[in-house]
């Protein structure tokens, strides 16, 4: 597992959310659970996809993970505790991938994620 501290993003008014440089190994990421310390999400920069990921701790135990591209216009998002941001054009989604806010509708692509003894794996497709 090829793991790599990366900075904390700080977005003004926002909590901010860790990020880790991972590698794909056999089209699946996997992080250990601690890497998210006290928080619900954390940024996954990876070669294998065009895009971060934001992979997600949600309140009834449940793992997910969301490619952070806006599916306005296929733009970077910006990852907060409480959901995802364009800076774009201004459109908005919540932790689970849901367009809250326009000019976006279409949800986030969404990637398989399970929690197995401590590892969030996330598989690639």
């Amino acid at each position: 597992m090829a793991l790599a501290m990366g900075t904390v993003l700080d977005f003004t008014g926002c909590s901010s959310v860790h990020s880790i440089e991972i590698e794909a190994e056999g089209g699946v990421l996997r992080v250990p659970i601690a890497e998210f310390g006290t928080s619900n999400a954390i940024v996954l920069r990876t070669k294998a996809e065009p895009f971060d990921l934001l992979a997600v701790r949600y309140p009834d135990g449940t793992v997910g993970a969301l490619l952070m591209e806006c599916t306005h216009q296929n733009t970077p998002l910006t990852a907060t505790e409480s959901g995802l941001f364009c800076p774009a054009h201004g459109s908005a989604f919540d932790l689970h991938g849901h367009a809250t806010r326009g000019p976006a509708v279409k949800p986030l692509k969404t990637f398989p994620a399970t929690l197995q003894n401590g590892i969030l794996e996330i598989t690639l497709s």
